[in-house]
């Protein structure tokens, strides 16, 4: 019992860290698990993004260069994370 427990305490401690979760959205258990879940997936989308473009920038880093750049019109065809990203 003590190892599952330990297991969920290090599960929450991963979340604060790595998904910077500070507090839930809602109270229900649906609104809990989508924002995991959400935030898991930004989390291993951005962790894709840094390892293929081997990337210096720290997620947090390429985080701030994609939000700052969300309006910005984008050609598709033209597009490479190595150019976005300065790398």
């Amino acid at each position: 019992l003590y190892k599952k427990r330990w297991e969920i305490e290090l599960f929450f401690k991963w979340i604060k860290q790595k998904l910077k979760i500070k507090k839930f959205i809602g109270n229900s258990l649906n609104a809990v698990m989508m924002q995991i879940i959400s935030a898991i997936i930004t989390f291993i989308m951005l962790k894709l993004i840094q390892n293929g473009v081997n990337s210096a920038y720290g997620l947090t880093t390429i985080k701030r260069i994609i939000k700052h750049s969300l309006t910005n019109k984008v050609n598709i065809k033209e597009f490479s994370w190595f150019i976005f990203l300065g790398s």
